[in-house]
């Protein structure tokens, strides 16, 4: 997947302890609450306006210099949006996201910063050689939450139909007789004996091979094929009698030699280096960007998540990742991200919250946190 700057709006900024910078949340950020008036005049929700798809663009009347249309040939080399956002917030952040709708996983997401009304062009070109046929989304983000969405598609026959794909992929410390996931994660105790991949595999042939490969530190560390000749739920295994040796791995799993998904893991803690040393969660923040009270379950109602984060040891130039992640059954959907960099290191504390304007969905959520794009921990909890 092809990323420009995939980076979103953190709703606090690190605040130091020991060496780090002190800070507190940006109260200046708008909370997504709905305004206080009664008519319609004065709803200040971002609107879309206009949104169309072409081939190419006159870049200083910013409009279409060929024919508008949702249907492209897999040969034309550049698709564009030209997009006009109306009632935008001052210095929001709009982010365009490509996707190929049989993949989770955006294309390319590209991002801009606008206010009021504003006219903006954003660009895929083919990941490979010329786009694959198929039904195709490009989706508009404004401060993280869906402003509006654009289908298309590309001509000729969807190979997606009939090609071998993933879905449901897990790591966990065991699985049950189908090969479903229990005690999943992203983060293990130190010592964990036995860790689990497991995931579906789709539209399979009597010579489909899945390979399933461990990295360590970067390091391959262990590999298995899987001959699966049906469709069905598979699993893979690592296994040291002595406990599996701390460190930051990756699961990479690929089809026919062609990798498929990729999905990054911690074992343990960090011996000395950077680390999170505490997650809390909760619906208001107290001193030192860590919520008041420590929560597991929330309402619906509630209408937002803060999560407050101790980090230690960070070197400078770092940067945390928070992800709050729905988990819908065997999969497991992205629904924000926040991003912020700690320029100086150090330790301190940092809070992130999560407050989409829809409101909060009932079921099962993940708050993970990434240090420089690796998994540090995590916390799970339930919507009621």
């Amino acid at each position: 997947m092809q990323r420009l700057l995939l980076l979103s709006l953190l709703c606090c900024m690190p605040a130091g302890c020991g060496g780090a910078q002190d800070s507190r949340i940006n109260d200046s950020l708008d909370s997504g609450d709905d305004p206080a008036y009664s008519s319609d005049d004065f709803v200040t929700r971002p609107v879309l306006a206009r949104a169309e798809l072409t081939t190419a663009v006159n870049e200083l009347r910013m409009r279409p210099a060929a024919a508008v249309s949702t249907e492209f040939d897999p040969g034309d080399p550049v698709i564009h949006l030209i997009a006009r956002m109306k009632r935008l917030p001052a210095n929001s952040l709009i982010e365009v996201r490509w996707f190929r709708d049989v993949d989770p996983e955006p294309i390319l997401v590209s991002e801009d910063y606008g206010a009021g009304t504003y006219t903006f062009i954003a660009s895929l070109s083919p990941p490979d050689r010329e786009f694959k046929p198929g039904s195709y989304t490009v989706r508009v983000f404004v401060n993280g939450t869906g402003a509006g969405a654009v289908p298309f598609r590309i001509l000729g026959d969807d190979t997606s139909i009939t090609t071998t794909h993933l879905r449901g992929i897990a790591i966990s410390t065991r699985v049950d007789r189908k090969n479903r996931p229990r005690n999943k994660g992203s983060i293990f105790n130190r010592g964990t004996k036995r860790l689990y991949a497991s995931f579906a595999v789709e539209n399979t042939t009597s010579q489909t091979m899945v390979t399933v490969r461990w990295t360590r530190n970067e390091e391959l560390f262990h590999e298995q094929d899987l001959p699966v000749s049906r469709d069905r739920r598979v699993s893979a295994y690592i296994h040291s009698s002595d406990g599996l040796p701390s460190g930051s791995y990756v699961l990479e799993v690929a089809v026919d030699n062609a990798v498929r998904a990729r999905k990054p893991f911690r074992i343990g803690d960090s011996n000395g280096g950077p680390c999170i040393d505490e997650i809390r969660l909760g619906t208001d923040f107290g001193e030192n960007n860590m919520p008041v009270n420590n929560m597991e379950s929330f309402s619906a109602d509630t209408g937002r998540i803060c999560c407050g984060i101790v980090f230690l040891d960070l070197d400078p130039g770092s940067a945390i990742e928070v992800q709050w992640i729905y988990v819908d059954g065997e999969e497991e959907l992205v629904m924000y991200k926040t991003r912020s960099g700690v320029p100086s290191g150090g330790s301190g504390t940092m809070g992130a919250v999560y407050e989409p304007a829809e409101g909060l969905y009932e079921g099962e959520y993940r708050a993970v946190i990434l240090i420089n794009g690796e998994v540090a921990a995590d916390a799970a909890f339930i919507v009621k």
